[in-house]
């Protein structure tokens, strides 16, 4: 997994923008959302001599007459902070979208749906406003899969699929959501590589038991798994300019990177997530980089019982 430091130099090179989403949600399913996007004062642009970038300029407000919309700066940041209320079984598939050199490349859509037993669901939905032209993942995996099954040959639909999740295990692990990685391999590099090997390994396994469990026994399950984790160590199986680029392939450098976090507060009891819960506020939350739906959309959900 030689991509992960040259994806680190690359975030810590460029002065990561950020974007925290905070939205609140009642029991009747109407929701309050605020969304700040900010640009750190000491980031890449000021070491460069080049004028700062303006917040403004890297997010579009869909029905941008619905949202309040306010400038400002922090002691460290400038910002730029839009509040939009919507109301009972309202929702919108793109709140708005990341901006990059004019061009929109990553949407973000919230709704809120009353499920049949009476719970209250909240998802937020980040996704590449363009499928990338380009696999982020290479040939190589494909070649080396193939080698670690020999005469236990998959088909490419199974091929297809395996690849596809093990994929989104290395890069939520790595940049999430819930709980990216990345910034663990400034201090323990060993660490983070051990939580990104299992998360790999654990979908490897599971979607071979999915699409050969017919004709693969468990012990090759498992053999085929560690010689595949041994080929993710060993080989560049993801392209790391693909992966900065994302959807346009023409530029010669790819987003900046942006952290985005995510808080939500709901109703009642929270009764599932696939965020991080906090016992003593009672938020749920979620951090990720806008490179996560390089490969997917990335869902956020919680679930709360009023």
């Amino acid at each position: 997994m030689r991509i992960v430091p040259l994806l680190l130099v690359a975030l810590v090179a460029a002065g990561c923008n950020s974007v925290t989403s905070t939205t609140d949600v009642s029991a009747d399913g109407a929701f309050k959302r605020s969304v700040r996007v900010s640009v750190p004062k000491q980031g890449a642009d000021s070491m460069s001599g080049e004028e700062p970038t303006d917040p403004a300029t890297l997010v579009a407000w869909q029905d941008p007459g619905q949202w309040k919309v306010e400038a400002g700066e922090t002691d460290d940041a400038t910002f730029v902070e839009g509040t939009r209320q919507f109301a009972t079984g309202e929702g919108a598939a793109h709140d708005f979208m990341l901006v990059n050199k004019g061009k929109e490349y990553v949407s973000c859509g919230s709704k809120v749906t009353t499920l049949p037993d009476g719970t209250v669901e909240y998802t937020e939905v980040y996704a590449l406003t363009e499928a990338p032209k380009k696999s982020p993942v290479s040939d190589a995996f494909r070649q080396d899969l193939a080698k670690a099954l020999g005469e236990l040959k998959a088909t490419e639909e199974e091929m297809a699929t395996i690849q596809d999740e093990v994929t989104k295990a290395l890069y939520w692990t790595m940049f999430g959501p819930a709980d990216p990685m990345i910034g663990l391999f400034v201090t323990n590099p060993d660490g983070a590589l051990r939580k990104i090997r299992i998360a790999c390994g654990t979908a490897m396994l599971d979607s071979l038991r999915k699409t050969m469990g017919d004709r693969l026994d468990e012990e090759r399950a498992v053999a085929v798994t560690r010689e595949m984790l041994v080929s993710l160590d060993n080989k560049d199986v993801v392209n790391p300019q693909q992966e900065m680029t994302g959807p346009d392939e023409e530029s010669e450098k790819g987003p900046d990177p942006v952290g985005i976090t995510v808080i939500v507060r709901g109703p009642g009891k929270l009764v599932e997530t696939n965020g991080i819960a906090d016992p003593v506020t009672g938020e749920v939350f979620w951090s990720l980089y806008n490179v996560s739906p390089n490969v997917g959309e990335v869902v956020l959900r919680a679930v709360y019982r009023p």
